[in-house]
C-alpha cells in the first residue's frame, strides 16, 4: 500500500537553522531563522492559500512590476498608517531598485544583493545597518501580501528573505551627555581651544539662538528622554485623540502611542503614565502653538513651524556633533538611554516594560544587566 502523503508542513533546516516548507519534493526557504517562527507560520499558511488559490483571474507573477505593487500598498494600507511617513521613506528606497523588475524576480538571491547594496550605499546614497534594510524588505512583504489579497491573486507569492539583526546596541546616554544634547538644541555649542603652552584643551559654550536654536529637536530629546518611545512615535504624537498619531492627556498625564482606530501589532504601543515635569512641558508648547500657530488640535507637537515631520535625523546628528556626544548616537538611542536609566534605578521590570512598550522577555534581555539586582543572588552563592 502506497505512503499516504504528508500535507504541506514547516522543517527547520539542521544546518543553516532556517524554516524550510517542505510540501512532497517540493522545498522552499521561507528566510526566517529558528527564533522566527511565528514569521515562519505566516509564510506557510501563504504557501497553502497560493496553491488553493483558482487559477482564474490570477496574475502571473512575471507580468506584474513590483513598482505597481508598492503604489498600490502607498494609495491603500499604507496612507491609512499612523507611520505612513515612514513607509513612504521605506518604499523609496524599495523602488530605486524594485521598481523596474516583476515579482517573479523576488527570490533569495535578488533580497540579498538588495541587503548588500544598500549597506555598501549604492541605493540612495546612504550606507544603513540591517535592522533598516529588514524593515525596508518587511514593508515590501506587506505590500506583496496587500496586492495579492487586492488585486490579485497572484499565481505565486515570493517570499521576502530578511538579512539577521544587528547586534543589541550597548550605548546609552549619561545624565551629564543628554544635558549637553538638550543644550545644542537650544541654541548652544561648544567652543574649544588648546593651550599652547600647557597643551591642555579647554572648552566653553557659547549661544546663538538665531543659528542653531531648534525648539522642534528640543522638544523631541524631552519626549523620548522621558518617555522611551519609538522615534517614529514621538513624532507623530498630537494634542488631542487623531487618526494620525497618538497622544499626550497632559491633564491625566496619559501617553496614548497608538492612533485611533489604528490595530494592535507586534510593535507594541500601550498607553502609560508620564511625569508632572513632561505633562508641564505639554501645557506650555500647546500653549505657545495656539498663541503663533492658532487652534493646535490637529498639530503634531514636534513640527517645524507648523509642519510634519517625517524624519529628524539630520537635525539630530548636527545637534550631537555640536554637543560632542559621537557620532554613534541616533535618536534611536533615547530609547535605549530611557530603558537602561529605569533599569539602572532599580525600576521594577514589568513596569518598565510596559512603560517603554515593550516586552519583558526583551526589556531583560537587553537591559536586564543593568538593574542592580541583576544576578545578586547567584554571584553571593
Amino acid at each position: 500500500m502506497p505512503r499516504r502523503r504528508k500535507p504541506a508542513r514547516l522543517w527547520l533546516h539542521p544546518r543553516d537553522k532556517i524554516w524550510i516548507i517542505k510540501d512532497g519534493s517540493t522545498q522552499r526557504s521561507t528566510g526566517c531563522r529558528e527564533a522566527e517562527r511565528e514569521t515562519a507560520d505566516e509564510a506557510l499558511e501563504d504557501y497553502i492559500a497560493a496553491k488553493r488559490a483558482a487559477r482564474k483571474g490570477e496574475r502571473g507573477a512575471d507580468d506584474v512590476f513590483v513598482g505597481e505593487v508598492l503604489n498600490v500598498f502607498l494609495d491603500g494600507k499604507a496612507s491609512k498608517q499612523a507611520s505612513a511617513e515612514v513607509t513612504a521613506y521605506n518604499v523609496l528606497a524599495l523602488a530605486e531598485y524594485w521598481a523596474n523588475k516583476t515579482v517573479a524576480s523576488i527570490n533569495y538571491e535578488s533580497c540579498n544583493e538588495y541587503a548588500e547594496a544598500r549597506r555598501e550605499g549604492r541605493i540612495n546614497g546612504r550606507k544603513v545597518r540591517n535592522n533598516i534594510i529588514r524593515r525596508e524588505l518587511a514593508v515590501l512583504s506587506s505590500a506583496l501580501h496587500y496586492y495579492h489579497k487586492t488585486r490579485g491573486p497572484l499565481s505565486t507569492l515570493p517570499i521576502v528573505s530578511l538579512p539577521p539583526k544587528d547586534p543589541s546596541r550597548e550605548r546609552h546616554l549619561s545624565r551629564t551627555e543628554a544635558a549637553r544634547l538638550l543644550l545644542a538644541a537650544l541654541g548652544w555649542y561648544r567652543i574649544q581651544w588648546s593651550d599652547v603652552g600647557t597643551r591642555s584643551t579647554h572648552e566653553r559654550w557659547s549661544r546663538d539662538r538665531d543659528w542653531w536654536y531648534q525648539p522642534h529637536l528640543a522638544r523631541f530629546i524631552i519626549i523620548q528622554l522621558r518617555t522611551g518611545s519609538r522615534p517614529n512615535v514621538s513624532l507623530c504624537l498630537r494634542y488631542e485623540p487623531s487618526a494620525d498619531g497618538g497622544w499626550i492627556d497632559a491633564d491625566r498625564m496619559l501617553l496614548h502611542r497608538r492612533a485611533q482606530g489604528e490595530h494592535q501589532t507586534h510593535k507594541r504601543k500601550p498607553p502609560s503614565r508620564i511625569s508632572n515635569k513632561l505633562a508641564a512641558h505639554v501645557r506650555r508648547w500647546r500653549q505657545l502653538d495656539q498663541q503663533k500657530l492658532g487652534p493646535a488640535s490637529n498639530l503634531p507637537i514636534i513640527h517645524f513651524r507648523g509642519r510634519s515631520i517625517g524624519r529628524i535625523d539630520k537635525a539630530f546628528a548636527g545637534a550631537c556633533e555640536r554637543a560632542g556626544v559621537g557620532h554613534d548616537v541616533t535618536p534611536h538611542v533615547l530609547r535605549h538611554t530611557r530603558a537602561t536609566w529605569l533599569m539602572q534605578a532599580g525600576v521594577d521590570k514589568w513596569e518598565a516594560a510596559g512603560a517603554l512598550g515593550m516586552s519583558l522577555e526583551t526589556l531583560e534581555r537587553v537591559y536586564g544587566h543593568h538593574h542592580p539586582d541583576f544576578q545578586k543572588d547567584a554571584a553571593e552563592v
